[in-house]
């Protein structure tokens, strides 16, 4: 019997593609023995889970880390600004207001204001109610806080009034070394990492705060007049 040839265009049989049929899927072996065959599913399914559970705990563990290490870049960054007073200077009277940074970090002022029973004082002549005397050779080295880097560890006398000579001036400065419980400070500072808190500069919690906006602040400044001979 004569083969026909195949219709034109079709595939030579020698050129029809081979599909292997898949697989089917493989069962899991048992050993036969229930007892066994339970005892290694609940293995599996123990470790499964101490698997996930060692997982969970290590995420833990890691968050915990970066809090730790967070905290610990801010505690060593972190300013503290205490005022200070007194009215003796290298063993002679002297009236002194300081700031000190008693934290571990530099702390960047943005305002700094002293009040004297609850009043702003512009600068030290208006702090202690009295312009000294040139004659008598009296004068008040001041040293700014607000607008300026304060690096940690740091005392910054921002006031001395050493002893005067003359009888006015000494009654003027025995007068206002009675009243320096009754001046207070309060400062905005911010810490290189971009805190920011308000202060009395006492025992007071630093109380955080967003920014330290100058407006409405009276920074206690230098006075040309204060530093008159």
């Amino acid at each position: 019997m004569t083969e026909e040839p195949p219709p034109a265009g079709a595939p030579a049989p020698e050129d029809t593609a081979m599909i292997d049929e898949p697989e089917a899927p493989h069962a899991h072996h048992k050993s036969g023995i229930a007892w066994l065959d339970l005892s290694l599913a609940i293995a599996v399914l123990v470790l499964s889970a101490a698997s996930l559970l060692t997982a969970q705990h290590t995420g833990h563990t890691m968050e915990k880390l970066v809090e730790e290490n967070s905290r610990l870049v801010r505690a060593n960054a972190t300013p503290i600004l205490q005022f200070l007073t007194g009215n003796v200077e290298d063993g002679a009277r002297a009236i002194t207001l300081s700031v000190a940074n008693v934290g571990t970090g530099t702390a960047r002022v943005i305002w700094f204001e002293v009040t004297k029973d609850g009043v702003v004082q512009n600068d030290p002549n208006d702090l202690i109610d009295y312009t000294p005397r040139a004659e008598e050779q009296d004068y008040l080295p001041t040293r700014p806080v607000g607008g300026t880097y304060f690096p940690a560890g740091e005392t910054r006398q921002f006031m001395l009034w050493r002893y005067p000579t003359g009888p006015a001036s000494r009654a003027k400065w025995n007068a206002f070394d009675s009243a320096r419980e009754r001046i207070k400070v309060t400062a905005c500072f911010c810490s290189v990492l971009g805190e920011c808190w308000t202060s009395h500069l006492a025992a007071d919690m630093p109380q955080p705060v967003a920014v330290c906006p100058p407006r409405g602040r009276v920074n206690f400044r230098e006075s040309p007049s204060a530093l008159s001979r």
